[in-house]
């Protein structure tokens, strides 16, 4: 067993098996996999994290292999089993947060008591934040006291899925963006980009420091990365 460690920030970050290893993990997987059962294509794992004492604790499970993609009633009925066996240990649910998938968003309309349709959007609002503002919560069913689980759709996932967006805006693209009779789009970012390689080489600072060619110019990794999504979209590239 190879152990990878981060020279920089001096820890380890993994571990990687070699060839013989992999061959030996190999038959111990055939041998425990039963003729005739059916192998889990996917995974489907929960993880929780504490939210109100002083321990940084992340539990990372449980998790359900499952035989083909998810339906949103067999991930209701996980989510379940997870608050069934959290309440039986003592530990209280506050918060229910996922990505914006189609299941998942179901199963948020499930459990909010808006089934089958859309979160209500309040038309006379002044601002657009309060419009679509979504306040969604359910009653805890394995809690005596009754208290609620608010549901949350994770930040880090819409902000990756608005870069995506705008992303498909380039010429080559699908998408195209205009308000108020004004076109923008993924040419505003290379072109905040292309002023700050001029201001720098002209010696003076740059608008947004912390943008770099790997995040205009995208390859897979950065587009799963949340960090390039925050500075594309911080307030001194906005501006």
């Amino acid at each position: 067993m190879k152990v990878a460690w981060n020279l920089k920030g001096a820890g380890i970050t993994g571990y990687s098996a070699s060839e013989d290893e992999l061959k030996v993990l190999h038959d111990v997987y055939s041998t425990a996999v039963q003729p005739g059962s059916q192998k889990a294509s996917y995974i489907v794992q929960f993880l929780w994290r504490d939210l109100t004492s002083g321990f940084d604790l992340i539990a990372i499970g449980p998790y359900f292999p499952i035989e083909s993609s998810m339906s949103s009633n067999v991930l209701q009925e996980f989510i379940m089993l997870c608050l069934k066996a959290l309440s039986s240990y003592g530990f209280k649910v506050c918060v229910l947060l996922c990505d914006g998938a189609s299941s998942n968003l179901t199963v948020l309309k499930l459990l909010s008591g808006n089934p089958r349709t859309q979160f209500p959007v309040h038309a006379e609002a002044e601002s657009l934040r309060e419009r679509y503002s979504v306040e969604a919560s359910f009653i805890n069913p394995e809690d005596p006291h009754g208290n609620p689980i608010f549901l949350m759709i994770c930040p880090s996932h819409q902000l990756k899925n608005m870069i995506a967006a705008l992303y498909s805006s380039r010429p080559e693209g699908a998408k195209d963006f205009t308000r108020n009779d004004h076109q923008f789009g993924w040419k505003t970012i290379e072109k905040v980009f292309a002023e700050d390689l001029e201001r720098a080489e002209n010696g003076l600072s740059r608008k947004v420091p912390g943008l770099k060619y790997a995040h205009v110019y995208r390859d897979n990794w950065t587009r799963l990365n949340v960090r390039p999504a925050k500075i594309i979209q911080s307030s001194s590239n906005s501006s």
